[in-house]
C-alpha cells in the first residue's frame, strides 16, 4: 500500500490482494471508493437491505459513506484483489458506468483483462508519486472493465436517442477530432448510425451534412489561426486536419473567396492601418 495521493481529480489511494481466512469479515463505511474483484472462493456482500453472494469474477464496489458489510465463506473463502481511489472527479466517472447495483459479474474476457493489469497497478502505486499518472491510467482501464460488465448485465432500454442528441454527438466529435484524419464513416460509427441515415438526420436538423460541418469547423479554425498566429500556411493546414496544403488552399479559397496567403496579407495590411476593417475577403 501507499499513502493517498489527491493531486489529481481521480487518484489511486492503494491497491492490494488477499487470500481471506475462513469467515473473514469487515463492516463499516469508507470515505473513498473501494473496489474488490474476486479471483476465487465465495462470500457475501451487503449494503443497506441488499445482500448478494459473490463468487469468482464477481466485483463489488464500496462507495463513500455507504454502510456495508462483507464476509468470506467459512469453507471456501475469497481470494480477491482491491483498489481504493477517490478525488473530485470520481463520482462523475462512476456515474457514467451505469452500475445499477453495488456488484457486477465480469465475463472471462473482463476478468482476464483485470488480472493482466492489476499487478502493474500495484507496482505503480508502490512506486509513489513518480508513477501516479500510470496508476491512474490502470484505474481508468479497470473502470472501463466495470462499465463493459455493467452494460452486459443490464442491456440498454430499446429507446432511440432524441435526434438532437445525435446532432450534438456529431458536433462534439468534430470539435475533438477535426485536427486529425477522420471521415463521415468514422463519425457515423462513433454515433452508432449508418452514414446515410446520419447524413439525412443531421441535414434535416441543421441544414448541413456531417461532412459540411467538419469542413466548416476546420476552415473557420484555420481562418482563426491565420488571423491570430504567424504559422506557415502548411502548418495551419496540418493543424486543421488537412495533410495536403494545396487541397487546404483550394478549399479555403472556395469557402472564403480568397487564398490563405491573400487573407493573411489583408489582415496585416488592416493592422498596419490601425484597423481590422477589411480583413474579410468578401
Amino acid at each position: 500500500m501507499s499513502d493517498r495521493r489527491e493531486h489529481t481529480d481521480v487518484s489511486v489511494y492503494y491497491a492490494g490482494s488477499q487470500s481471506c481466512t475462513p469467515g473473514h469479515s469487515w463492516g463499516g463505511i469508507r470515505d473513498h471508493y473501494l473496489l474488490h474483484v474476486v479471483e476465487s472462493g465465495s462470500g457475501v456482500f451487503a449494503t443497506g437491505s441488499r445482500e448478494q453472494t459473490i463468487g469468482r469474477a464477481g466485483a463489488f464496489l464500496i462507495r463513500p459513506g455507504d454502510l456495508v458489510r462483507y464476509k468470506a465463506d467459512t469453507d471456501n473463502p475469497w481470494t480477491y484483489h482491491w483498489v481504493g481511489f477517490g478525488g473530485d472527479g470520481v463520482r462523475g466517472v462512476i456515474d457514467r458506468i451505469g452500475l445499477s447495483t453495488a456488484w457486477v459479474v465480469l465475463d472471462e474476457t473482463g476478468i482476464d483483462r483485470f488480472f493482466s493489469i492489476h499487478g502493474a497497478l500495484k507496482t505503480s502505486v508502490a512506486a509513489g508519486s513518480s508513477r501516479a499518472f500510470e496508476a491512474t491510467g490502470f484505474l481508468y482501464t479497470t473502470i472501463q472493465i466495470l462499465h463493459d460488465a455493467a452494460r452486459a448485465t443490464v442491456p440498454p432500454p430499446p429507446v432511440q436517442s432524441p435526434p438532437g442528441l445525435y446532432v450534438e454527438a456529431v458536433y462534439d466529435f468534430v470539435r475533438k477530432n477535426y485536427s486529425r484524419r477522420t471521415s463521415v464513416e468514422e463519425i457515423a460509427r462513433h454515433v452508432g448510425l449508418s452514414r446515410k441515415y446520419l447524413s439525412e438526420l443531421v441535414r434535416s436538423k441543421t441544414g448541413s451534412t456531417p461532412h459540411e460541418i467538419l469542413q466548416h469547423h476546420r476552415l473557420h479554425t484555420a481562418r482563426e489561426l491565420l488571423l491570430t498566429t504567424d504559422l506557415a500556411v502548411g502548418d495551419v493546414a496540418r493543424s486543421c486536419g488537412y495533410h495536403d496544403p494545396l487541397l487546404f488552399s483550394r478549399r479555403f479559397s472556395h469557402f472564403f473567396r480568397c487564398a490563405p496567403t491573400e487573407f493573411r496579407s489583408r489582415r496585416r495590411a488592416a493592422f498596419g492601418r490601425g484597423s481590422t476593417a477589411g480583413i474579410e475577403c468578401e
